[in-house]
Parts: C-alpha cells; structure tokens; sequence
C-alpha cells in the first residue's frame, strides 16, 4: 500500500496531463474512499498520504479542481473531519461532537492536509469565482470551516487554515455554540456558551484573541508579547471580515450603522433577579474598542494590539466606499442616551468617532514619550492608517478632520520632531496630512489656500518628502506579505530583541497590514507631488479655462454617481443570478419530471400492448377448447 501510494503520488507531481488521466480513471473517489475507510482525519499516515496524493493533483491544476467540484465529491468531504452531512440547518449549531475533539500531530497533519485541499477548491477570492463554489456551499463544507475555526477546541493553526480558506463571501449569519475551556483544567473540561451568529464570534476572535483571550497572560507589570499563531489567527479573522465587506455592500453599511455604544443597563429591580445583559453586536464591540482607550500612560501590548485590530475592521469598512464614510461621519461614540432638549447636534459635548480618533492620535503621542513607546507607536501607526484609508477620496470627511478634530496640529509635531520619533509615525503623518491637503476641496476654516504655506514654511517639500521616502526602505514595511501581516518580533527596530538567525522566532509583530502597503506604493508618489502644487496657481490656471474646470467637476460628479450605480447593479446582479440559478435548477427538476413522465407513458403502453397480446391468446385458447 505504502509504495503504490508513493508511486501515485511522483506520477500526481509529473505534469497536468497524467493528473487529469488520474483524475478520470476514477482516483479521486479511489483514494477518498481509502481515508473513509481508515476513520477520516483520526486515521494513521495512509490517510495523510492518501490527503497528499489528492493535494498534488488538484495543485495548479485547475481543470482537475473543476471536475472535482462538478462531480459527487464535495459531499464526502465533510464527514472526513467528522463533521454531519448534510449539515445542520442554519439556525441549529454543530454537535458538540464535532467542536469538542481530542487532538493528535497526525490529526492535525490530516486536518491541514484536508482543509488545504478545500482551499485549493475555493480558488480565488473574487466574485467570478462565486458559481463554481455553489457545489461547496450546498454540501456544507464552508459551514464547517466556520464552526471549525469560531466554535471548536481545534489548535490554533488549523483553525487559522479554515479562516483563510473560507470564499470571498461567507455565509456568517449561521448560528454557532462556542466553548470555552475552564481555567485549570487543562482543556479537559469545557463550558457552552449561548448561541450566536458567526459573525460576532468572527469579531470577537479578532478583537480579543481565542476564547476571549481568557487563557493569556495576565501580567501588569510585564510587556507581555502575543505568539506569532494567536497574531496569525486574529489577523486571518480580519482578513475574512476584509473580504465580506469587499464584496457585500449591504453588509459593509449594515455593519457601519451598527458602530453604537451600547444601551444603558435597564433600572434594576432589587426584588427581582439580575437578568442577563444582552451580548454585544459586532459595531458595538468594534466600536468600543476604538475608543475605549488605557486611562494610564502604561499600555500593555495585548490592549495596543486590540486597538490595531479594531482599527483594521474600521479600515475594512470605510475604505473605498463613500456611502460607508458618510455613515461613519454621524457616528457618535457617547452614551446612548436620548440628548437633552437644549442640546446642539453639533455641540463639543458629542464629540463625533473622526474626532475620537485624532485625539486618541494625540494622547497616544503624547504618552508615548514618558514610556513604554512602541506599543504606542503600533497604536498610532493604525489609527493614522484607519485615518487615511477614511480620509480619501473624501471631502467632506476631510472637512470634520480640520474641523472638529482640529487634526492639522496633531499631525505636525510628529513629522516636524527631529529625534525620537519612529519613522512609520513620521511617514504616516507626513502621508495623512498630504491626503488631507489633496481632497480638502469643501469650504471650511482651513482650506487648501490657509494649509499651503502652513506646510512649506513649517515642513518644507524636502523634508515631507523624506519622512514619507523612509517608510518605504523601512524593513517593517517591506517584510509585510499578502498572506499574512505578521512580520519576526523586533524586525529593524535597534531597541528591541532581534530574532535568531539559526533559531525559531517567538513571538511575532504586527506594523503594518498588506492591503495598506499596496495602498501606500500606488498612491505616495501622487501625495508628494500634490503637496508642491500651489492652490493660488491652480486658481490662476483654473480661472484661465472655467470650462474645462466645469467639465471636470460635472465628470466627477458623473463618475461618483456611476459609482453609486454600479454598487447598486452589482447587488442587483448578484439577486438576479440567484434567481436564475433557482429557476435553472426548477427546470432542470421540470426536464426530469418530464422525462421520467414520458418513460412511464412508454413503459403503460409496452404493458397495454401485452396484455393486449395476452388477452388474445387468452380468447384464441378459449375457442380452440
């Protein structure tokens, strides 16, 4: 067995053209029967060699990855990770079962084995890619990857692996039961805990880690570091959450609307028992870890990295979509509270989230210099990414930056500082404060005329343009990957431990996230050429031509409109290519009815013609008697 599986698997690795053979002779339902035989992911190396085999020909090979998902297969799938098939309804969580398992190294080799074939099903995460995994989706193995990685008592690794093989647009409105581990038991006792939509328990995982964070560290004196798999798993949360958004409007704006403080307690009454408060919403749980801020000037690096994961998710919202920035304009992060009859909308008294943020960027500069500076310099590092993705392309958020915020001279110390400034604080200031003078195109008390000679005598193009060029030669930046944002702990920081170069690196770090990093190489060059062009000879030139400065402005307008358009059509199509595909479905159920109706009619008349024949016989039999 151990050497024809070998064989098989140097021909799986030879070319496309013996994988493809493989595949039609029957291979694939071959070797997936051989790991149903041996007990799925719980049995021995056979099963792990059998998952490799499959691996090798469904690798880079993507006629084979469709004629897996085209034939019968997809539904065997998921009792391999003794997950129930089909699966529960979407209201009804997963057996405890399957959440609650004893884990092995082969196990878990088998597990990554057979969750990596999925994601090599899954392909790419766009929304051409969305027909083929219909299969997938039917058969219950994108539920499974969710409960596996929100719900179960899996390793960390393995349920890194099912986030980041979920599609572009999961199905996260499903319920889920989560465990949670009983301290001091060593995972041998658990508690459930009630049910919820995979969504919240996706922005839980990100926001505070596996279980609540309920298992880490719990040190106040020390600067507790976060493992390199806890960041990896928390990141991936983003990276799903990032995806959803993308490619689902109505939830991008669901989600912003939803960024509200929680209720007041109801008044108690002391005859009565306490009753449960109601779990927080997704918003209401990014929504206060964004503003909820360390009161002392000591942040430990677990409550540093929350705030850089809340500010990804804001991130993820906002960016590239007006209609979410205008949402997230009117969010106010006070109490929840009716306001007082007297009270302005605009009062100083309730403080919109753009200002919570820029003054969130202010103490975190401010307490970043008594000590304890790079967890600080993490957190304003992403609060001035979240800032700048919102701050594009936007001016009428532009406008609340210099207006309420008063955002233009808190971002001039940093870049204006000479020594013990990091240079990602620097870059990303110099960075924000150019977007900000690019799109500050609304009138308001500082304009582009006011900002202009702020700028040049203050900063001067040679040194805006320096603080910006060091980013990109910074290691922190360039060690940033798609896959993942997790970069070796203390990477081109000379303060901090350097990792081993024959050894394994504890630990990780997290500066920067990639979908930044491809924003700031496609748009830097832009913002330091926008910052030398002076706003009284642009009026000069504009005045010089008010035709063509007519055309451009009703063409921007047209082209935000078409925008606009285009997020409403595409939500459109995705309904009516749903539809279609049910109404395809019902006549192809029509075409086999018919079918088989058109058989049945065949075989009445067959039978009506003999016994037709019978009855003659019959009546030629009685006459000859």
């Amino acid at each position: 067995m151990k050497n024809a599986k070998s064989y098989e698997m140097s021909l799986a690795h030879q070319n496309a053209d013996i994988q493809k053979i493989l595949a039609f002779s029957g291979a694939f339902e071959k070797l997936l029967d051989i790991v149903a035989a041996e007990g799925g992911v719980e049995g021995g190396v056979v099963v792990q060699d059998c998952l490799a085999v499959v691996d090798a020909m469904l690798r880079f090979n993507s006629s084979n990855q469709n004629y897996f998902r085209e034939l019968s297969l997809p539904p065997r799938l998921p009792p391999l990770l003794l997950y129930p098939s089909p699966p529960p309804p979407p209201n009804a969580p997963a057996p405890q079962e399957f959440s609650l398992q004893f884990w092995d190294s082969q196990k878990l080799a088998n597990a990554g084995m057979l969750v990596g074939i999925i994601s090599l099903l899954t392909g790419s995460k766009t929304k051409a890619a969305e027909p083929s995994l219909r299969p997938l989706e039917a058969a219950g193995i994108f539920r499974c990857l969710v409960e596996l990685a929100l719900s179960s008592n899996a390793p960390i690794p393995l349920k890194t692996q099912a986030l980041l093989a979920l599609p572009s647009r999961p199905n996260l409105a499903v319920h889920i039961t989560p465990y949670l581990p009983v301290p001091g038991s060593n995972g041998e006792e658990w508690d459930r805990l009630p049910e919820q939509e995979a969504l919240g328990a996706l922005v839980g995982v990100a926001l505070d880690g596996e279980y609540g964070g309920i298992l880490t560290p719990t040190e106040d004196d020390a600067d507790v570091g976060l493992g390199k798999e806890e960041l990896e798993f928390r990141w991936a949360a983003v990276s799903v959450f990032d995806n959803l958004v993308t490619n689902d409007q109505t939830a991008r704006l669901a989600l912003v609307a939803s960024l509200t403080p929680p209720p007041p307690p109801p008044v108690r009454d002391p005859t009565q028992p306490m009753a449960p408060l109601d779990p927080l919403t997704p918003g209401q749980h990014l929504l206060g870890a964004l503003v909820d801020f360390p009161t002392s000037g000591r942040i430990r690096r677990r409550a540093a990295t929350k705030i850089q994961l809340a500010c990804a998710l804001l991130s993820a919202l906002v960016r590239g979509s007006e209609k979410a920035k205008g949402v997230a304009r009117m969010v106010v992060p006070g109490e929840n509270k009716p306001p007082a009859p007297d009270a302005d909308a605009d009062s100083d008294d309730s403080p919109r989230l753009v200002s919570v943020l820029i003054g969130n960027v202010h103490l975190a500069l401010r307490e970043r210099g008594q000590n304890n500076h790079r967890p600080w310099d993490r957190v304003i590092v992403s609060l001035l990414m979240a800032l700048s993705f919102w701050m594009w392309d936007s001016p009428p958020s532009v406008r609340d930056f210099f207006g309420e915020g008063g955002g233009l001279q808190v971002l001039m110390e940093p870049i204006t500082q000479t020594i013990g400034m990091d240079v990602l604080v620097q870059g990303l200031c110099a960075f924000l404060l150019g977007v900000c003078y690019e799109f500050n195109r609304e009138p308001g008390e500082i304009t582009r005329a006011t900002l202009y000679p702020i700028l040049h005598s203050r900063i001067g193009t040679d040194v805006f343009i320096s603080r910006m060029a060091r980013v990109r030669e910074d290691e922190r930046f360039k060690a940033v990957g798609p896959d993942t944002p997790v970069i070796p702990a203390g990477l081109g920081l000379a303060d901090e431990p350097q990792p081993e170069e024959d050894g394994e690196v504890v630990g990780g770090d997290v500066w920067l996230e990639w979908g930044f990093v491809e924003f700031w190489k496609g748009n830097a060059y832009m913002i330091q050429r926008a910052i030398s062009v002076d706003p009284d000879a642009a009026t000069s030139n504009t005045s010089m031509n008010e035709e063509t400065t007519e055309l451009i402005r009703s063409l921007k307008e047209s082209i935000r409109t078409q925008a606009g358009e285009i997020e409403s059509l595409t939500e459109q199509l995705g309904k009516l290519t749903k539809e279609r595909d049910e109404l395809k479905g019902a006549q192809a159920q029509v075409g086999e009815v018919e079918k088989i109706r058109k058989q049945l009619e065949e075989e009445r008349a067959e039978h009506t013609a003999k016994i037709d024949q019978m009855r003659k016989e019959r009546e030629e039999e009685v006459r000859l008697f």
